[in-house]
């Protein structure tokens, strides 16, 4: 996230945005139920967990998007 952080203060392209984002909601998703089931919060926390997962997937799919991007551009 400080990579993302610090290359958009380079340059800012809609990918690094997503790429910001995705990873923000990912962590929020992905390690806030794990604290919460950890902590003894709602079983319903689980099925969360994954769509984190998933957020930190696109979080690098359009990191690399962007990199690839200013490789060609």
């Amino acid at each position: 996230m400080c990579l993302v952080g610090g290359l958009m203060q380079i340059r800012m392209r809609t990918s690094l945005r997503v790429a910001g984002w995705a990873f923000g909601l990912g962590i929020l998703l992905f390690s806030g139920s794990l604290y919460g089931l950890a902590l003894g919060g709602p079983r319903l926390l689980g099925p969360v967990t994954p769509l984190g997962g998933v957020s930190f997937i696109v979080g690098w799919i359009a990191l690399a998007q962007s990199a690839r991007s200013n490789e060609h551009g």
